[in-house]
């Protein structure tokens, strides 16, 4: 797969497919604590809006609205934005906008942006005037909750597949294979879902991934300030002098990001 700066098609045709092959996500009241908790602990108190990029089929901005939140949700994919303007009707504190974030104009500002396991989609470039977007969309002190694929979990997985059983109730769920693939030197993590039953309908997403250092070298000129940096939940200092020994990106889980929080320079 090649990246074409700018080119989002392969995004559209991704999750177009996904909502397909996963249906229509949806909370249980658990599977999404660690987000909300991350949003209570962090976000304002008092301004409880809330811009989310990437939204997705909207289960996590319908969990935030079903908190006391008003969300913002912008999503690239029309199927999505579908799904979510059904939603939206029963829902008078959602908001649903259709674009790409990078060319979208929001005349808003918030105290709490998210975006969650979509960052790294683009280029290096790309990621840097997001940031630079984020920061003329929120408030002043406003906080970015944000989720940075890390290279050693697709480093892991590289050359291996998964053989996947399709989803019960889902009426356009296959059986899938699942390829993984590492570029060192992009570092870039190649996700390919293929149904088994028809190989030339495979989709593929192409995701940069960040230590956390590449991270705050690439955040570094984009008037957000790195606050805290979390792995399943647990903080780690990313601003110690000493050199750490222990390994925070424990796999087991197949969570491939860690959390940042950034906030916005006064």
């Amino acid at each position: 797969m090649k990246h074409e700066e700018g080119d989002t098609d392969w995004i559209r045709s991704f999750y177009t497919a996904a909502v397909e092959w996963w249906g229509e996500s949806w909370y249980d009241g658990e599977n999404l604590k660690g987000r909300l908790d991350i949003v209570k602990k962090y976000a304002s108190e008092t301004d409880k809006r809330i811009l989310e990029l990437a939204a997705g089929t909207g289960e996590i901005a319908i969990c935030f609205c079903d908190h006391g939140y008003s969300v913002l949700a912008v999503d690239l994919c029309h199927k999505n934005i579908e799904l979510m303007t059904k939603i939206q009707k029963e829902r008078p504190n959602l908001r649903v906008m259709e674009g790409d974030f990078l060319k979208i104009h929001i005349n808003e500002q918030f105290p709490t942006i998210c975006m969650f396991e979509a960052f790294g989609f683009g280029s290096d470039q790309e990621q840097q005037q997001l940031l630079e977007k984020v920061e003329k969309w929120l408030t002043p002190n406003g906080i970015l909750i944000l989720d940075v694929y890390h290279p050693w979990g697709p480093i892991q997985a590289s050359g291996t597949k998964r053989e996947l059983d399709k989803l019960e109730d889902i009426p356009g769920s296959v059986d899938m294979t699942e390829y993984s693939y590492y570029d060192p030197i992009k570092s870039r993590w190649i996700d390919i879902w293929e149904p088994k039953n028809d190989k030339d309908n495979r989709k593929t997403q192409s995701i940069r991934c960040y230590t956390p250092a590449d991270f705050v070298l690439l955040a570094k000129t984009c008037g957000l300030s790195v606050e805290k940096m979390l792995c399943s939940g647990k903080e780690f200092d990313h601003e110690s002098t000493e050199i750490a020994s222990e390994n925070i990106f424990n796999n087991d889980d197949r969570n491939y990001a860690y959390t940042v929080i950034m906030r916005k320079k006064v």
